[in-house]
C-alpha cells in the first residue's frame, strides 16, 4: 500500500509526526528525489547527524567503574578488599563521566551503520553517513538486540534529537529483518503496523500544529456505568479528540491494505464491523447527557479498493463518520481535507452536530 503514496508525501507524514518540520537541518528535503522510504530516511539521518555534530553531540553523565592509580569519585571499598588492588597500589573508583557516549548517540551510530551498507539507499547518501562516522568514534557501538528504548533519551529542549530517535526508532524496529544466515538487512519500504502507526501520529500532530485551539489529544474515556460493578471493562482510548463550538469529534485513524470487509457479497462491501462498533462505543460513551454534541469519525487512508468508505449517519444520537483520506493526492489537497474536518468545529454559535462530516 505504501506503493502509492509519494515519498514526497511520506516526507511530509514523517516531518508532522516527529515535528522536525521547521528544523534548519531539513529545509528543502522535500524538494529531493528518492527511490524508496529507506533512501529519505538516510537523508534525514544524514542531515540531523551533521546538525547534531555541528552544535555538539548530546551528552549526559555516565556511571563509570575503573581500577586506578589515583582516587576518582568514590572508593570502591569492598571491590579493593575482594580484589586486594591496594597491595598493587590501585583503587577500584566509581564515578559519573559527562560523556556523548549515551544511548541516544550509540542509537544514532547503529542505525547510521546499517544504512551506509544497505543496497536499497543510493550511493551518495550512503557516502553522506559514511563521512559522518568518524565523528562517533567515541560512542559505542551496538547491536540491534542490545537496544534499550527505554533508555534512550535526549534533553527536553533538544527537539531536533528526539526527532532523530524517532526515525532510528522507525528503522531499527520496523524495516531491519534478518536473514536466514543470522545477518541483518533493511528493506525499502513501510507497511502494515509501521505505516499504520505513522498514520496515526501524522493525524495527530497534524492537527496540534495547525488547531491548537481545539485542543488535539487522545482521551481515554470512561464507561458510562449505570449500575453494578465494572471490574473487567475494556479501556476506550481515543487516537484524537477535538473540542471547539460546544462540540466534540473523535477520530480513530485506520490504515489498512483493504478498507472495506466483504464477507457474502464480493459485491456489496461494508464498513470493518468492529471499527464500527468501536466509534460508536466511544461517541456513545462520551456523549453521558445526550446532547447529540458528540461525533465520531473513522478516518481510513484510501486503498486501491474501487469502493472506499465515505458515510456518515445518526446512529440512535451520535453522528458516526466513515471518510477517507487519500495519501496519493498532493499534500496541500490532503491538508486540506483535514482542514475540512475541523471546521463545524470552529462555527459559531455552539450547535449539536446537524450535517455531515
Amino acid at each position: 500500500m505504501t506503493d502509492a503514496i509519494p515519498i514526497r508525501n511520506l516526507y511530509y507524514m514523517l516531518a508532522y509526526a516527529y515535528r522536525c518540520l521547521d528544523q534548519r537541518d531539513f529545509s528543502g528535503l522535500e524538494a529531493e528525489p528518492f527511490e524508496n522510504a529507506c533512501d529519505l530516511f538516510a537523508t534525514i539521518l544524514a542531515r540531523g547527524l551533521s546538525g547534531q555534530i555541528r552544535r555538539g553531540l548530546e551528552r549526559s553523565y555516565v556511571p563509570r567503574r575503573e581500577t586506578l592509580s589515583a582516587p576518582r569519585g568514590r572508593i570502591d571499598v569492598s571491590a579493593s578488599i575482594k580484589e586486594q588492588s591496594l597491595a598493587r597500589l590501585r583503587l577500584p573508583c566509581r564515578y559519573d563521566e559527562y560523556s556523548e557516549d549515551i544511548p541516544a548517540n550509540q542509537v544514532m551510530k547503529l542505525t547510521a551503520r546499517y544504512l551506509c551498507r544497505s543496497g536499497q539507499v543510493s550511493q551518495s547518501r550512503r557516502d553522506a553517513l559514511k563521512r559522518l562516522l568518524p565523528f562517533l568514534s567515541g560512542v559505542s557501538d551496538l547491536s540491534p538486540g542490545s537496544v534499550r528504548w527505554d533508555q534512550v533519551k535526549c534533553r527536553p529542549d533538544n527537539r531536533p534529537c528526539r526527532s532523530l530517535i524517532g526515525i532510528c526508532r522507525l528503522v531499527m524496529e520496523h524495516l531491519l529483518f534478518a536473514n536466514p544466515d543470522g545477518s541483518r538487512e533493511i528493506r525499502g519500504y513501510m507497511d502494515g503496523q509501521p505505516m499504520h502507526l505513522l498514520y496515526e501520529k501524522f493525524i495527530l500532530e497534524y492537527y496540534r500544529r495547525h488547531f491548537p485551539g481545539l485542543s488535539p489529544n487522545p482521551e481515554l474515556i470512561r464507561w458510562n456505568v449505570t449500575g453494578g460493578q465494572a471490574l473487567h471493562l475494556p479501556l476506550m482510548r481515543t487516537d484524537l479528540v477535538l473540542r471547539g463550538a460546544g462540540k466534540t469529534l473523535i477520530i480513530d485513524a485506520k490504515y489498512y491494505s483493504h478498507s472495506m470487509q466483504s464477507y457474502r457479497d464480493p459485491d456489496s462491501p461494508t464498513i470493518r464491523s468492529g471499527n464500527l462498533y468501536q466509534i460508536y462505543a466511544y461517541a456513545k460513551n462520551l456523549d453521558r447527557d445526550r446532547t447529540g454534541s458528540v461525533a465520531g469519525l473513522l478516518l481510513y487512508a484510501r486503498t486501491k479498493e474501487p469502493v472506499v468508505p465515505d458515510d456518515s449517519c445518526e446512529i440512535d444520537g451520535p453522528l458516526i463518520a466513515a471518510k477517507t483520506l487519500d495519501l496519493s493526492l498532493p499534500f496541500p489537497e490532503i491538508a486540506g481535507q483535514l482542514d475540512r474536518i475541523a471546521q463545524p468545529l470552529l462555527d459559531k454559535p455552539a450547535h449539536p452536530w446537524n450535517t455531515a462530516i
